[in-house]
C-alpha cells in the first residue's frame, strides 16, 4: 500500500490514488488499523471577520468506498499561536482579501461530535488549500474549538433518505456576522455558504438553542442552528444569490428533531463566500463545473 495511504486519508489524493474499488479497500486497512477510525486531512473553510468559524469540506461515500470526510460540521474557534492570541493576525490579513481562507490540519481521527478534537494544529491559508494560487500566512496555528454549531453525517442509508423539495440553509454566527450554509443531504448536491443580514430581526433569537442536555460528553457545547426552508425547489438552478432580499421559514431546533416555526424569516443575502458541486458528486469530479466557473470558484 501506498505509504501516504497509511498515514493519511486526503480529500483529493486519496481517491486519485486508485481506482475506486481499491481506495475503498485501502480505507478499510486504515480503519482497522486505528481501532475503527482513521486519521485523515480534514481541510476547512475560514469564515468571519470578528469570530472564526470553520466548515469542514464535505464528500460522500459511494459504492465501494466509506469516505472519512462524509460530515457536514461548523465549528466556532480561537486561533492561537505558542499559547498566545492571533486572531487579530488573520482578521488583518481577511480585511485586505475578504473572498476564501482556508485551514489546513494535521491528520486527525474522530467518529461523533463527542470525540471531535478540542484543539486542531495546522496552517491559515489565504485562498483555498486545494487549489493554484494559495499561500500559507500563519503556520503552527492551534484551532481552539469552542463550539460545535453544527454536526451531521453523511448518511445515504439511514438519514434524510429523500431529497427535501425546498431549499435549505443552516443559519450561524451572531447579530453582527451572520452566515447561511446549504444543508447537505445526499448526491448530488450543492455546497455554498453565503454572509446573510437577519432584516427581519427573528433569527437571533433562535440562534443559540441547545438540542438536548448531555448530547455530548465533553465540555464543549453542541448547538444546532436553525434552519431556514425557503419557497423555491431545491435545485442548483434555484440556489441563493448575492444580494436578494428572501422570505423563508424557520425550522426551531427542538430535542433531537428539528420542527416548524411558523414565523417568517426575512433575510438579505450578502456575499458569496463559497460554492461547490463537483465534490458533492459520487464519485466526485474534481474539474471545475460550469456553475463553478461562473461563481468564481473554479
Amino acid at each position: 500500500m501506498n505509504e501516504r495511504l497509511k498515514n493519511n486519508v486526503r480529500r483529493r489524493d486519496f481517491l486519485k490514488a486508485g481506482a475506486t474499488a481499491a481506495a475503498g479497500l485501502a480505507l478499510s486497512d486504515n480503519l482497522r488499523a486505528f481501532g475503527g477510525v482513521a486519521p485523515a486531512t480534514h481541510n476547512m473553510l475560514i469564515l468571519g471577520m470578528k469570530s472564526v468559524f470553520l466548515y469542514h469540506l464535505p464528500m460522500f461515500s459511494f459504492k465501494g468506498f466509506t469516505s472519512p470526510h462524509r460530515y457536514q460540521i461548523i465549528l466556532e474557534a480561537n486561533f492561537t499561536q505558542q499559547g498566545k492570541s492571533i486572531q487579530d493576525a488573520y482578521f488583518k490579513d481577511r480585511a485586505q482579501f475578504p473572498r476564501t481562507y482556508s485551514f489546513g490540519p494535521e491528520p486527525f481521527a474522530f467518529s461523533s461530535a463527542d470525540d471531535f478534537p478540542k484543539t486542531l494544529k495546522g496552517t491559515v491559508f489565504r485562498g483555498h488549500l486545494e487549489k493554484k494560487g494559495s499561500t500559507p500566512i500563519l503556520k503552527d496555528v492551534v484551532a481552539e474549538i469552542t463550539t460545535i454549531v453544527w454536526f451531521q453525517e453523511l448518511n445515504l442509508y439511514t438519514e434524510f433518505p429523500q431529497q427535501p423539495s425546498r431549499l435549505q440553509y443552516i443559519v450561524f454566527g451572531s447579530k453582527e456576522e451572520l452566515f447561511m450554509a446549504h444543508l447537505i443531504y445526499k448526491p448530488p448536491d450543492f455546497d455554498q455558504i453565503l454572509s446573510a443580514e437577519d432584516t427581519g430581526k427573528q433569527v437571533m433569537n433562535y440562534l443559540r438553542e441547545p438540542v438536548r442536555r448531555g448530547e455530548t460528553s465533553n465540555s464543549i457545547s453542541l448547538l444546532r442552528r436553525p434552519l431556514v426552508e425557503l419557497p423555491r425547489r431545491n435545485l442548483l438552478t434555484q440556489k441563493l444569490k448575492q444580494n436578494q432580499d428572501v422570505v423563508g421559514t424557520f425550522h426551531k431546533p427542538w430535542g433531537t428533531y428539528i420542527r416548524y416555526v411558523t414565523e417568517p424569516a426575512q433575510i438579505k443575502v450578502g456575499n458569496e463566500y463559497y460554492f461547490e458541486e463537483g465534490e458533492l458528486r459520487a464519485p466526485p469530479e474534481y474539474k471545475a463545473t460550469p456553475a463553478e466557473k461562473a461563481a468564481g470558484f473554479s
